[in-house]
């Protein structure tokens, strides 16, 4: 069986969707694709071997070689296009975040959930060398009693600084490591406190340190930037019997306990994107849920709405 595509949004992710599925993903078809300036789409398709170009998503989701519809826009469009897409019978695989809400999330996985179709998010920090490294190792180092995480990188511009297209580092990074954390420890946050700040003068945050309260007692620290002069990618954790720490930049990991110091190479490759979709077409041709599912995206935004509650009051909310 070879499932179709039809992808919509041809920016920097949907580039690297049509890399993936031509080139690396075997049981995927780029069939359609999707942009509102025709011309870019028209090249985009020649460029990736696309059958079919479209101006309008609706028109897109209606195509009967379509069977499954990647959404890779700018994050205020998930929702419309993912519930355009479920109604017309259509697997989806949306872009985090899921929609601009909690309530958005809830409305695109009750529509997946009642049109009989797969909803997987693209969480791809899941699949990176560095989160496979540490739940490789992290057992090792005890319970787990402090935890933290950042993603740091050079000033972004477009609609990621843009507030009616929900921007921000909260939304565009935040998310991406809120589901990172929970799914490493295996734990749901309870609380947060946040603090953000406007950097680069914009109507968004574009760099944020938000401290969560996790149920055994741990403290997890989340900060990310979109205003750094250089890249940082780590994850760091402290627990009973030792200490463990990864670094997506230097390329690898580190397990201290007591005296004994080991030093572990990443392997595997740096970009995940055609993991994320080799899961998402086997979760399709096997009838099975995929691994991320929609209600892994709503969590992640219900610790966003929590942290824009708490930089705005100044105080500790409950998630």
């Amino acid at each position: 069986m070879r499932v179709g595509i039809g992808l919509v949004g041809l920016g920097r992710h949907g580039s690297r969707y049509a890399e993936s599925i031509v080139k690396l993903v075997k049981g995927a078809e780029l069939v359609a694709v999707c942009r509102r300036n025709l011309p870019e789409a028209e090249r985009f398709a020649a460029t990736w071997g696309a059958k079919k170009v479209y101006g309008d998503y609706k028109d897109l989701v209606r195509d009967q070689d379509v069977d499954a519809v990647i959404v890779a826009t700018p994050n205020s469009s998930h929702m419309e296009i993912a519930l355009e897409a479920a109604e017309n019978g259509k697997h989806l695989l949306v872009e985090k975040p899921l929609g601009r809400t909690v309530e958005e999330a809830e409305k695109i996985i009750s529509s997946a959930r009642r049109n009989g179709v797969n909803l997987m998010v693209g969480h791809s920090f899941r699949y990176h060398p560095m989160t496979l490294v540490s739940l490789k190792h992290i057992e090792e180092i005890g319970q787990v009693f402090l935890a933290a995480m950042c993603k740091r990188q050079p000033k972004v511009s477009g609609w990621r600084l843009d507030k009616e297209e929900l921007g921000g580092a909260i939304m565009d990074l935040g998310v991406h490591l809120f589901d990172l954390m929970e799914f490493v420890l295996r734990e749901r946050p309870t609380a947060v406190f946040c603090q953000a700040r406007h950097v680069l003068g914009s109507d968004v945050e574009d760099s944020f340190v938000a401290i969560l309260d996790l149920p055994r007692s741990t403290i997890a620290i989340i900060d990310a930037s979109m205003s750094s002069n250089s890249r940082m990618e780590k994850m760091e954790f402290a627990g009973t019997e030792g200490h463990f720490t990864a670094d997506r930049y230097m390329r690898e990991a580190r397990l201290i306990k007591g005296e004994s110091r080991l030093t572990i190479p990443m392997t595997g490759p740096d970009a995940t994107v055609h993991l994320l979709l080799e899961d998402f077409i086997r979760s399709i041709v096997e009838g099975t849920e995929p691994p991320i599912k929609g209600e892994d995206g709503l969590e992640a935004l219900r610790v966003a709405e929590a942290c824009y509650r708490s930089s705005e009051t100044g105080s500790k909310v409950a998630i």
